[in-house]
């Protein structure tokens, strides 16, 4: 515990706040974000000042422009909480701590990828070789219908001779005349999928829950892809420091992005309105070099309204599909449940 005894004795020394920690400084409090434990904590705004003051000054420093007794106590009391939360320490030498440096990059071409089904056809076979080519890791295929043990089957044996694939999601709507034992074994055949059912009525969730730990039941129903974009408590979370660097540097939805909507269409968000071409028609490889979709890659938090303002921005995923003013490509998104003036949800 730190004492006004303690602070004293250590006045050649320096409070450093550990490099993985990062102050992300909102309009009304500012946010430490510790990456390696993937918390979050809040502090009242004048603590940012302090905390950027003692990066370069030492404790006796500090405590001896403090105005009062109280003020020392304060102060000890701040201490205390990053203490004892393991965000800072005390140390000799502050510049034995160099801060880690802001910078993000990936080996993935894509990294992420989107494909919706309703009624079309997919060729599945030329998108996944195609996403391998670009050394995408992780695929999502959103179904606004049934998709039938067989159909998904057929998908995913198009998938036999890709390495490249560390995940595909599948997001599926549930029915009570699927044979869940066989999506289930689907799932050890093929251990890179995990699938998502939708739609699931309110009086079947509770008894699917426990049916396996590789399916997963949702009530929410999905219906089209209008229904992405929502920002909540629920959305939000800390990635890790190769996440919060992106969310820095980059869109964080839109960033090495590439999406097939239901139609066919190649786009970088299925929400989005640009089509840069077909499947049947367009490559892959070729699209993602076209300067105007990868002009959204680098649309980052800092320079959209009221985001740039939000304490969350670092955590927050963002989205451009839905804006408050369709016609401001930076106008704040139009689903965000967060008031970063007032520091209060919906």
């Amino acid at each position: 515990m730190v004492t006004i005894d303690l602070l004293l004795d250590s006045k050649d020394q320096y409070v450093y706040l550990f490099s993985d920690c990062f102050l992300v400084k909102g309009h009304t409090r500012t946010m430490i974000c510790d990456v390696s434990r993937k918390k979050m904590y809040f502090i009242n705004n004048p603590y940012f000042e302090v905390l950027e003051e003692l990066k370069c000054t030492k404790i006796g420093d500090y405590i001896h422009n403090l105005a009062t007794e109280d003020d020392l106590e304060i102060f000890c009391q701040f201490l205390n909480y990053l203490f004892e939360n393991q965000l800072a320490t005390i140390v000799t030498e502050i510049d034995s701590f160099p801060p880690i440096e802001i910078q993000w990059d990936s080996p993935h071409h894509v990294s992420n990828a989107i494909i919706d089904i309703r009624d079309k056809d997919h060729p599945f076979g030329k998108i996944f070789m195609q996403l391998d080519h670009l050394l995408c890791p992780h695929v999502q295929i959103r179904s606004y219908k049934i998709l039938t043990y067989e159909y998904l089957h057929n998908i995913l044996c198009s998938y036999s001779k890709i390495s490249n694939f560390r995940h595909i999601q599948i997001l599926t709507k549930y029915s009570s005349q699927l044979n869940l034992s066989m999506f289930m074994e689907m799932t050890k055949k093929f251990p890179m999928i995990s699938i998502v059912f939708h739609s699931v009525p309110e009086k079947d969730i509770v008894k699917l829950q426990g049916y396996a730990s590789s399916l997963t039941f949702i009530n929410e129903p999905i219906d089209s892809c209008k229904q992405c974009g929502i920002i909540n408590k629920e959305s939000l979370g800390l990635g890790g420091l190769s996440n919060f660097m992106e969310n820095m540097l980059y869109n964080g939805c839109l960033n090495r992005k590439i999406s097939i909507d239901e139609n066919g269409n190649i786009k970088n968000c299925p929400s989005m309105t640009k089509i840069y071409g077909n499947i049947a028609d367009e490559k892959l490889e070729e699209v993602i070099e076209f300067t105007a979709f990868k002009n959204l890659w680098t649309i980052k938090k800092d320079e959209i309204k009221k985001c740039q303002d939000c304490e969350y921005r670092y955590v927050c995923t963002d989205c451009r599909a839905y804006l408050e003013d369709e016609t401001d490509i930076y106008s704040k998104p139009l689903k965000c449940d967060y008031d970063p003036y007032q520091g209060t949800w919906k």
